[in-house]
């Protein structure tokens, strides 16, 4: 939705309200994010009830479309205008289109228009957190062994945040959904990044099978925690890597979950502090069963993880998490 707060020039011509007859939107940029990236259920599709319906497969920019409108705006006074606009066709399962208009409003004088601004956003508002979840499935899928196709996956989010990146350029008012969308993105890319990157930090020396990672879980079941998946990464932003150290009290020890716990890169490798655990998210899990982190990926900006459980019904389920850092512990993203 774009929302524009406006003065048409002639409202206080003679002290009578400035009736808006219509409007125009010519779009400088307008691309579905890649689709080949998020499976498709079928051919179903709704149609978008939008002021402005976007072609689904939109003509080459710039392209304009406009719609007739009837709006009065009081004499000396600025009014608020909201114009949605989206694809005129949505696949059932699909991923957020991407516009950067120009608005102009028409006043029924062909010499006196309003010239609102340039304006970048996201459409439908509904599949913004959908797009988000797809691209850390992707992140993940991309460096999780048992999966194919890792490059694949991993294009599809360095295209993804192109497209974005190009929606959001400087000058242009983008709307909150596309800045969320871009901040989720930018973050994503860090991980890519940062995967590639050699330098663990000061404790990458630290043994963690030797080290005190004493549970109360694994000490209920007189077990030793055993380690899985480590990330390093500067969390806490002191300038030290800190380790995600991914642990479990033995394999399917009386169904408890793996652990993720983070330690402290500014202490001593020989005793690492411990700062937080993180939660797991069991939403889409049978309880009891536990689950089996398989994938963690780690930057500055937060933690990736890729585990999979059983569901009520018995069927293998597999989870994405994300996490940022709050100062004090790993908070879940939604």
């Amino acid at each position: 939705m774009i929302d524009c707060c406006t003065k048409p020039p002639h409202a206080a011509k003679g002290g009578e309200p400035a009736l808006i007859t219509g409007f125009s939107l010519e779009f400088a940029y307008a691309s579905e994010m890649d689709g080949e990236c998020v499976e498709i259920g079928g051919n179903i599709s709704v149609a978008g009830f939008y002021d402005i319906r976007v072609p689904a497969k939109s003509p080459p920019t710039p392209f304009t479309l406009r719609k007739d409108a009837k709006f009065s705006v009081a004499p000396n006074a600025y009014d608020r205008l909201a114009i949605t606009l989206g694809p005129d066709d949505i696949p059932q399962v699909s991923l957020p289109y991407l516009y950067v208009a120009d608005v102009e409003l028409e006043t029924g004088d062909e010499e006196e228009t309003v010239q609102v601004g340039r304006f970048a956003v996201a459409s439908p508002v509904s599949m913004v957190s959908s797009a988000v979840q797809n691209g850390r499935s992707n992140v993940i899928n991309s460096y999780t062994p048992d999966i194919q196709g890792s490059d694949f996956y991993r294009q599809c989010v360095i295209e993804n945040a192109r497209r974005i990146q190009s929606a959001t350029q400087s000058g242009v008012k983008s709307s909150p959904e596309l800045l969320q969308l871009s901040d989720q993105y930018s973050a994503l890319l860090t991980y890519i990044e940062e995967s590639s990157d050699a330098d663990q930090g000061p404790l990458a020396s630290v043994d963690w099978n030797a080290a005190p990672l004493a549970d109360s879980r694994c000490l209920a079941l007189e077990l030793d925690p055993a380690t899985g998946p480590i990330r390093f990464a500067d969390l806490t932003g002191d300038g030290a890597k800190d380790a995600i150290v991914t642990l479990s009290c033995g394999v399917y020890a009386g169904g408890y979950p793996e652990i993720v716990r983070v330690f402290d890169g500014a202490s001593d490798p020989r005793e690492p502090r411990v700062l937080c655990d993180a939660p797991l998210d069991y939403s889409t899990f049978q309880p009891d069963t536990g689950v089996t982190i398989d994938t963690v990926l780690a930057s500055p900006r937060g933690v990736l993880l890729g585990y999979t459980g059983q569901s009520a019904d018995g069927v293998d389920k597999r989870a994405v998490t994300e996490y940022r850092w709050d100062g004090s512990s790993l908070q879940m993203l939604d």
